[in-house]
């Protein structure tokens, strides 16, 4: 999950000031707070925040054949994401952003390749790096990669109806 407009609130009338970097912060705390509670809510995974970027994974219910339910806990996270950068959007104006979520869906590895006090997530497979490629771009929404729209083509009675209308919104 993408932050899209982090770079602009960098600036301030083109640069970068002390002003606009406490701002920024301020905003990465502010979101990272609310992603952690969110996080909790949905009972997914928080790899890690890489400054204005979220990389969590679903792992529950597990198992290939629950791979449409965690499909489905992916979406309705990336919703409810959405819709809470809206409301904090709306209580602060001073840190509105557009989000831009991508969701793909596979066996994938994340291990902590840092050190002690500096972990660095690497993700071996490529669910995670081609997510990751979804949330970036210009236009603001939930993108699926053909895998997860394969998935929930073939589980239609999984109703998914109304989590494709929380993506077009």
């Amino acid at each position: 999950a993408n932050l899209m407009d982090f770079n602009s609130i960098l600036e301030d009338a083109g640069r970068e000031t002390e002003a606009s970097h406490q701002r920024a912060l301020e905003l990465l705390h502010t979101h990272y707070s609310a992603c952690d509670t969110l996080i909790d809510e949905f009972d997914i995974q928080r790899v890690d925040f890489h400054g204005s970027r979220l990389h969590a994974v679903v792992l529950t219910p597990e198992g290939e054949h629950n791979e449409p339910e965690r499909i489905r806990k992916a979406i309705s996270f990336a919703a409810a994401f959405r819709e809470m950068a809206a409301r904090l959007s709306a209580d602060f104006p001073e840190f509105e952003t557009r989000v831009r979520v991508g969701i793909d869906s596979g066996p994938a590895v994340a291990i902590d390749s840092g050190k002690r006090d500096e972990p660095d997530p690497l993700f071996i497979g490529s669910p995670a790096n081609h997510a990751a490629k979804l949330a970036d771009g210009d236009e603001e929404g939930i993108f699926l990669s053909l895998r997860v729209q394969r998935v929930r083509d073939q589980n239609s009675p999984f109703t998914f109806t109304a989590l494709a209308k929380a993506i077009e919104t």
